[in-house]
């Protein structure tokens, strides 16, 4: 009777035990290629061009969350002004626990901005229509990105009307968080307040050779781990994506 009994509450402690876990996604937009030109260049007048013009893209990642369509959450590049190979390297973290997740899949937008107004604030005449549109990838699923010790490179095609008209490369990895990790910014209590206090203290007794002993001993650990853009992962390359 008491073993049934506890059987049945397996499901129920182990819930308890894993419900503070989630999942982070680190999504890193490296670089795009060979997309459309929506900035035509200035007419040749007997042999003369008064400007050329080239695309001013950027990236939208969508990250859809498994809780209905108004879970999306977006996060945004910045432009790369007048080139056809843009390179962004910027990272943008999802987070299981956040209020659009749990997350099931990412896609990502392409566009050529056309401000009307220039860094300075000033009219600027020549892009005074809104974002052209350059297409989007296929969604990746966090199903892809399969375990905890690698990060995954994915070169995406991008389309447009059906179209292949480009490529982009992300980078996915993902690591087991705490499901609170984003929300204990402050201090719990004054208890925590002493124990920072203390720590600080401690933190003064060594002097600057420990310092740099320590220092040595870090780099040694990470040119073991070889760590790179995945912080130590190994990367899975996915071609043809």
């Amino acid at each position: 009777m008491i073993y049934l009994l506890l059987l049945g509450l397996l499901p129920v402690i182990y819930a308890g035990s894993s419900s503070s876990q989630c999942y982070k996604y680190s999504v890193k937009v490296m670089y795009a290629e060979n997309l459309p030109d929506e900035d035509p260049d200035a007419p040749t007048i007997f042999g003369w061009q008064a400007w050329t013009n080239k695309n001013d893209p950027y990236v939208q990642v969508f990250a859809y969350g498994t809780g209905g369509d108004d879970k999306l959450k977006v996060e945004t590049t910045t432009i790369k002004e007048g080139t056809e190979t843009p390179e962004w390297n910027e990272e943008f973290e999802f987070l299981d626990g956040d209020s659009n997740g749990p997350y099931d899949h990412f896609l990502f937008k392409l566009w050529d901005d056309d401000s009307t107004f220039d860094e300075d604030g000033y009219m600027d005449w020549a892009n005074i229509n809104d974002p052209d549109y350059l297409g989007e990838t296929r969604e990746v699923r966090v199903s892809e990105i399969s375990d905890t010790t690698d990060y995954f490179e994915f070169k995406l095609e991008v389309t447009r009307d059906g179209k292949g008209c480009g490529l982009l490369v992300v980078e996915i990895s993902k690591d087991v968080v705490s499901c609170g990790d984003d929300k204990d910014d402050g201090y719990d209590n004054g208890d925590d307040k002493d124990d920072d206090k203390d720590d600080d203290k401690d933190d003064d007794k060594y002097d600057d050779t420990d310092k740099d002993k320590e220092e040595e001993e870090e780099e040694k650990e990470e040119e073991t781990k070889g760590k790179g853009s995945g912080g130590g992962k190994t990367k899975r390359r996915l071609l043809n994506q």
